[in-house]
């Protein structure tokens, strides 16, 4: 994730079109160039239980994209390691992608090749 250049990327929830049940998304966009897009489970105010939300989950993400190439890489917000990557060509608009099995968090790499 420290590839980016943080200082031409801007927050834009709007490329997140869906996002599974429980889930919540932030990303931070250089349009048509470079996303990043952190993925967690939604948690309440107050956890009362944590070992409630260790559990293994994966889920689908949909984002709207310009047309072009792309490579993902799913980091693993706990170690940094690459979880998953792909590299895919998309004809523009929604691009579902699925994300690696993770816990409580995972982070997306996406940029336009």
């Amino acid at each position: 994730m420290d590839s980016f250049d943080y200082l031409q990327m801007k927050p834009d929830a709007s490329i997140v079109r869906h996002i599974g049940d429980g889930m919540q998304s932030q990303a931070l966009v250089d349009e048509g160039s470079a996303y990043a897009i952190y993925l967690h489970v939604k948690l309440p105010r107050k956890v009362l239980k944590p070992a409630d939300y260790l559990n293994k989950v994966d889920t689908r993400l949909g984002l709207e994209l310009p047309a072009g190439r792309y490579q993902a890489e799913w980091v693993n917000t706990k170690t940094g390691v690459i979880d998953k990557h792909e590299t895919f060509a998309h004809q523009g608009g929604t691009k579902e992608l699925v994300t690696p099995t993770f816990v409580v968090d995972v982070a997306l790499r996406l940029v336009r090749l």
